[in-house]
């Protein structure tokens, strides 16, 4: 009956293991709020990008195919390995959480929100401007389609800490994150390179120069992101003593 009646249960007389019980569970909890903090953000960018297209009337960057496998192997894929990060410094000496709060944060709708207007139109600018450079078909498509993963990609780091800089001391403790940063190469390449993945997808070889744009469009996300972590790090740390 007491069992029954407890909201806790200690399997041992070690009142650490009360301890060791809240970390995991801030871990979880926070890891949770990182993957939604990733995957909204990835499927914002794609939501922004069909409707801009219609709406400006320009023709979708991305065939729904590609945008497909966009969501299949970068949203669901790559975010799981955001579920092994480990507990942030200072997590054990924040207060206890309102059971009431929301789970979307004024920040996090905010960065959800910021992240994927810079991801969505700055896909359809380039897209653009590539087409003014002579770029058409499935060159373009392909090219543009590696920015839009490589993006997300390199957002996904941005995401390991909610406000702290990526790059840490702990930067190569979750191994996790980069095994699914590798398959995600390895599947980006397979789908540019491989013969019957072109034809599905309709995308084309490209040459070595062309991934410039991926991965400079990828550390631009990464760049402002971390610029906008250290501003809103400091603006919630000057409303809340203000408090």
């Amino acid at each position: 009956m007491t069992k029954e009646a407890a909201k806790m249960v200690l399997a041992d007389d070690n009142f650490q293991t009360i301890v060791h019980a809240v970390e995991e569970g801030r871990r979880v909890y926070d890891n949770v709020k990182k993957t939604i903090l990733f995957i909204l953000p990835t499927n914002g960018a794609g939501g922004i990008l069909i409707i801009a297209s219609i709406f400006l009337g320009m023709t979708m960057p991305l065939t729904p195919v590609q945008i497909l496998w966009v969501n299949m192997v970068v949203a669901i894929t790559v975010s799981l390995g955001l579920a092994f990060e480990q507990l942030e410094k200072g997590a054990m000496d924040r207060s206890p959480r309102n059971p009431k709060a929301k789970l979307l944060s004024p920040y996090y709708l905010f960065r959800i929100s910021f992240v994927s207007i810079m991801i969505g139109i700055g896909t359809l600018w380039m897209n653009s401007f590539m087409q003014s450079q002579g770029y058409s078909g499935s060159d373009l498509q392909t090219v543009i389609l590696q920015m839009f993963v490589m993006a997300q990609l390199f957002y996904l780091f941005n995401c390991r800490s909610e406000l702290g800089f990526a790059f840490n001391k702990d930067f190569f403790r979750n191994k996790a994150v980069f095994l699914v940063a590798g398959i995600l190469i390895v599947l980006q390449l397979a789908l540019t390179y491989l013969p019957f993945m072109n034809t599905i997808f309709q995308t084309t070889p490209l040459e070595l120069k062309q991934w410039t744009i991926p991965l400079l469009m990828g550390l631009f996300v990464f760049i402002i992101v971390e610029v906008e972590k250290v501003i809103s790090k400091n603006v919630l740390k000057h409303v809340r003593s203000r408090k």
